[in-house]
């Protein structure tokens, strides 16, 4: 009988069985430890939940009620497993009385919101950006929306983009299942912040409100186009403003931007014109600095028309050509009652090299920002405007698209509005100040 030969003849004989097995049971281990890691954090935020669960309520007082507005079609398709495993228990431990909404199909939110009762304790929406959108628009389109907008608004991340949220909750280098969790216990803690709205209205008149961005151009078309390029995987995002960067290039487009003077306010510091073309350049005698994040100035200063501008009756309108603009709420640090909108733009006269160096440069800010580690980027060529209303009318015959808190809207004259602390939401007090979207 022949002697039984060593474990270590075995891997050299089959090696590639060998090296099989051993990525395998690498990765089956850490599919276990992170399995284990999400169940300690439940059982954690769990256990923090059932104190407020077990409070006694004085007589009389029933439950917080509140209605839960649920995506099922958010994110990768596994949103519905996300909330019962990582929200749900939390809210039902707490003692809340949780009324749960799924919806159908896209738009349906915006007219559930329509029944939703005043008095309720309040509302979560469970989803992404746009289950967000729908869920604001829809209350803030309503007749007694004064009313309406005091009902506090909790979010639980559940959608491939969370911008929103991202600012509320997200930490960096924390699980899934805590960011949910920390979402979901927020509600239950009960603590409460206003935070501005943007209210965007177009010709026909029925208005659209954000809470993260409006944005339009190239960069915009760029991001929207990554999923063409998913056999890149991780590195499809940075393929597509490769592509559009050698594909029907300048891809820039023209607009009219009309703002008023007696609300506009300059950044305090010192702009190098960057472009020599009369329309297509974004000058620093109408445009701010490039670092939107500087100290703004109390009082605002009119700003000289450039070439092509027409200013009347308090009114400078600015014929632009940019690579893209973006629009999005911002609060100075420290500030209390001053808020405007941010208009960012890019110049007309960006080299390709230049085009795919900001789109990388947008994609790391937005994965810094998710893990609560956004620095601001001063080393861009944009420019900023500050202003309290603004008017976007585009000039080209060719289709393009906004993108609305994410979601796509044909791109047509609009009016941008900025509602202060228009709505309520709750908030995690840990979560270090975001000062640029509410107070």
């Amino acid at each position: 009988m022949a002697a039984a030969k060593p474990w270590f003849y075995t891997i050299r004989k089959h090696r590639k069985k060998s090296i099989a097995a051993a990525l395998f049971a690498g990765w089956l281990t850490n599919y276990g430890v992170n399995k284990y890691r999400e169940y300690m954090i439940r059982r954690e935020l769990c256990l923090e939940a059932k104190v407020y669960g077990e409070t006694t309520l004085p007589s009389l007082k029933k439950p917080r009620r509140l209605t839960l507005f649920f995506n099922p079609a958010a994110g990768s398709g596994s949103a519905d497993t996300l909330l019962k495993k990582n929200a749900e228990p939390i809210l039902h431990i707490a003692g809340l009385d949780i009324t749960i909404v799924k919806t159908d199909y896209e738009g349906q939110i915006k007219t559930l919101t329509q029944y939703i009762d005043p008095k309720t304790d309040g509302i979560i929406v469970a989803g992404g950006d746009g289950t967000l959108l729908e869920v604001v628009t829809g209350l803030l389109r309503r007749s007694d929306q004064e009313e309406i907008s005091k009902i506090p608004i909790g979010v639980i991340p559940l959608g491939t983009h969370n911008s929103f949220c991202n600012r509320l909750f997200a930490n960096k280098h924390v699980a899934e299942a805590r960011t949910i969790g920390n979402a979901a216990l927020a509600i239950v803690k009960g603590y409460i912040r206003p935070v501005d709205v943007m209210e965007i209205k177009g010709d026909e008149g029925r208005s659209t409100f954000a809470m993260s961005k409006l944005q339009w151009g190239a960069f915009r078309d760029a991001n929207e186009k990554q999923d063409k390029f998913w056999m890149a995987g991780p590195f499809r995002r940075k393929m597509s403003y490769l592509v559009a960067a050698f594909k029907e290039w300048p891809p820039v487009v023209n607009t009219l931007l009309t703002y008023p003077t007696n609300q506009l306010v300059e950044n305090n510091r010192s702009l190098k014109n960057t472009s020599s073309s009369p329309l297509g350049q974004v000058a620093s005698h109408v445009l701010a600095t490039a670092n939107c994040e500087t100290t703004i100035e109390p009082q605002g200063r009119h700003l000289l028309a450039e070439a092509g501008s027409i200013v009347s009756d308090g009114w400078i309108a600015s014929p632009v050509q940019t690579f893209g603009l973006t629009v999005k709420p911002f609060r100075k640090a420290g500030a209390q009652d001053d808020s405007f909108l941010e208009v960012k733009l890019w110049p007309s006269d960006l080299t390709k090299t230049e085009f795919i160096e900001t789109g990388w440069k947008m994609e790391k800010m937005e994965k810094e920002e998710k893990e609560g580690s956004y620095n601001q980027d001063n080393s861009s060529r944009h420019r900023c405007l500050i202003v309290k209303q603004l008017k976007l009318e585009p000039r080209d015959e060719k289709v393009s698209w906004f993108s609305i808190d994410g979601e796509p809207f044909e791109a047509r004259a609009i009016t941008i509005d900025l509602l202060p602390k228009k709505l309520h939401f709750f908030f995690n007090p840990e979560k270090p100040n975001v000062n640029f979207f509410y107070s």
